[in-house]
């Protein structure tokens, strides 16, 4: 069993090979993206109080001539100016507020060519830049990928090879860097592969995770109730109470006020790390009730697994530390397929005269 699961090893390692490095490499990259995404930040000098949401959103509409709030972005930190995004007509102004003083301090900066690059390297990681084509075939890699962690960690559990002989050959160094850097990472690898799939296939693994739950989880957007007559919409700072109402204690990231459709509350606990939050509040514009909620500290098993699929895939469980982790374990899942060719490419000699001898030839 153990020749035909090497050789099952070995032909699958070379099949993929090429496309496992590169997907590896710009996963390892993807790590710190939202840390790229932080240097747009524009910052301010924290003040006493934050004025209203209402009044900040005042200033914003009129410094952008009028017009409706579509978004208001709070900052994650004291020092951070909210962003307030204005639709006039066919205009989309996205300014920056100063919470404390209502000052209007411009434009939102653009994205820097860092952050285009980042965005690009995303892309190019989840689908090599091809479209559907191109998540599938990242997703059959992957599936690929945690088949050869499986089978390599079984092949190496017999000898469990961790020593490194650095004055040996070539040859040698390659052969127990595989072994070595493969079983050291064994385990993260096993949790960005098989979350990696899950990223690549969710139709097929969300209903499995969501099976954990002991009620239905609602299926998309809750529906809006019709307005009363002459309705108005409730003011922001109502919005956010009502929030707090169901999901209490946690800051608001995000308010989306979109037409004809809920307002949706983005909200993030301290212990989760993934930037944008995992709770979320659905609200009603005008009444300012609340229709839907999620929270992650009273989620049922399955939501709450679903709420670390990201973090589990780029390591942001526990900040820059499992970052940090991450970032290695993915340039290490590179260098085995790289070292698996080059075992492969230094066997052929043995190989080749193992055929050359036939079956009975050492008998």
């Amino acid at each position: 069993m153990r020749s035909v699961l090497l050789l099952g090893h070995r032909w699958l390692a070379l099949a993929i090979g090429i496309l496992l490095i590169v997907i590896a490499v710009s996963g390892a990259g993807t790590v710190f993206e939202e840390r790229i995404a932080e240097t747009t930040v524009v910052h301010v000098m924290p003040g006493r109080q934050v004025l209203s949401l209402d009044v900040l959103a005042a200033r914003a509409v009129a410094a952008a001539g009028g017009g409706q709030v579509a978004a208001i972005s709070l900052g994650r930190a004291p020092d951070q100016a909210f962003g307030i995004e204005v639709v006039r007509d066919t205009l989309d102004n996205a300014l920056m507020v100063n919470p404390y003083t209502g000052a209007v301090l411009g434009p939102a900066p653009p994205p820097t060519p860092l952050i285009l690059a980042a965005t690009r390297l995303h892309q190019f990681h989840t689908s090599l830049l091809a479209g559907t084509t191109g998540r599938l075939v990242v997703g059959f890699v992957t599936i690929g990928a945690l088949i050869l962690v499986l089978s390599g960690l079984f092949l190496w559990w017999r000898e469990k090879l961790w020593r490194i002989h650095w004055s040996a050959s070539w040859k040698r160094i390659a052969f127990d860097l595989h072994h070595t850097f493969g079983a050291a990472a064994a385990i993260i690898l096993l949790i960005i592969t098989g979350t990696g799939i899950w990223i690549g296939f969710p139709n097929q693994v969300n209903p499995l995770v969501l099976s954990l739950n002991r009620t239905a989880v609602p299926n998309g957007q809750p529906k809006v109730p019709p307005p009363d007559s002459g309705a108005v919409p409730v003011s922001f700072d109502s919005l956010v109470k009502s929030a707090h109402s169901a999901v209490p204690n946690a800051p608001v990231l995000l308010l989306l006020l979109r037409p004809k459709s809920p307002v949706m509350v983005f909200l993030r606990y301290p212990e989760d790390h993934t930037p944008g939050g995992r709770s979320r509040v659905f609200l009603d514009r005008y009444r300012g009730t609340v229709l839907q909620a999620t929270n992650t500290r009273t989620a049922e098993p399955g939501t709450k697994l679903m709420n670390l699929e990201r973090s589990l895939h780029t390591g942001d469980l526990f900040g820059g530390v499992t970052q940090v982790i991450w970032f290695f374990a993915s340039l290490i899942l590179a260098s085995q397929a790289v070292t698996g060719i080059m075992m492969w490419w230094n066997g052929r000699a043995g190989r080749k005269a193992a055929r050359a001898e036939g079956p009975g030839a050492r008998g």
